[in-house]
């Protein structure tokens, strides 16, 4: 009798069946530990950067100040200052001086802020508050979202201080910090945040009914985005779902029963929530809240 060698058509079928089977299990084992390992390294990495962020945030909230002059030795009666931008963008102080000067023997510091009047005693007999230069505060927009157009959502100055020295003048350099929502991305639908640091000089003027105790009293420099280039620009965080800032005034009382002004100390409050493009189930949250001793206005 003659003996069957081989596999019949049934058999090569169910062989191709089945190893269908077995590799569409392994297929998707191996896809879905593919998808764990990229959401897991998503969360590490936008763990990390949010963390950075809002220490970043608070680091230059707490840094943020006001010009101010300091002074020591002689000076002159009056000051006058103009300022010039080159091809660059760079800014340039001139400063021009007459009059003779006083000498004031040791360091005096002038605020921007403040002007406090002191008589022989030591007693505050004037006290002022200085809004006259409302960019030299902290700006912000309550809530952010992804759009087609950037969007700043904080901004405020940090201040170095001027400086005039024995008649040798340096100027005042001020940082404003910008934080910028960049444009939607097209393909996740969210968006990054960067940090644009540009600079400024300044510098303050004495003469024409302006005396010398108040002469960081009348500062005066505004933002002109278009007119500064940004020395920098760093990424900070990618993903960015809704960034939400919030604060609380506080209003205390400065100064002494005969001079007083109210000022107030806010409480800013930064919300940043990132979303997984590819598994929008997964979002980090991350808060940060700061007191500082500035007024908190409201970007447009």
């Amino acid at each position: 009798m003659y003996k069957r060698t081989g596999f019949t058509f049934i058999e090569v079928c169910l062989s191709c069946i089945i190893l269908s089977l077995l590799f569409g299990c392994v297929y998707k084992i191996m896809s879905y530990a593919r998808s764990e390992g990229q959401r897991g390294q998503w969360i590490v990495q936008t763990s990390s950067e949010l963390m950075n962020t809002v220490r970043l945030i608070s680091l230059r909230l707490n840094q943020k100040n006001y010009p101010s002059v300091i002074e020591k030795g002689k000076t002159y009666k009056n000051i006058r200052v103009t300022y010039d931008e080159d091809k660059d963008g760079e800014v340039k102080v001139g400063i021009s001086g007459s009059g003779g000067g006083s000498d004031f023997g040791g360091f005096q510091l002038y605020s921007y802020k403040e002007y406090v009047k002191y008589d022989s005693a030591g007693r505050i007999v004037d006290f002022k508050i200085n809004d006259k230069c409302k960019d030299f505060e902290v700006y912000c927009k309550s809530s952010a979202l992804p759009s087609n157009e950037e969007q700043i959502v904080l901004r405020f100055p940090v201040c170095e201080s001027e400086e005039l020295i024995d008649l040798n003048h340096k100027p005042g350099k001020i940082n404003w910090y910008v934080f910028t929502l960049g444009k939607k991305d097209k393909n996740t639908g969210y968006s990054d945040l960067y940090l644009d640091t540009y600079e400024d000089k300044y510098a303050s003027e004495v003469g024409n009914g302006i005396q010398e105790e108040e002469r960081a009293f009348f500062i005066k420099r505004n933002f002109q985005k278009n007119k500064l280039k940004p020395e920098r620009r760093k990424l900070l965080i990618s993903d960015v779902s809704n960034i939400e800032i919030s604060n609380e005034a506080i209003k205390y009382t400065k100064g002494s029963r005969v001079k007083h002004q109210q000022r107030s100390r806010n409480i800013i409050t930064v919300t940043i929530n990132c979303t997984n493009p590819k598994d929008k189930k997964v979002n980090l949250q991350e808060v940060i809240s700061v007191t500082n001793d500035t007024e908190v206005y409201p970007l447009s």
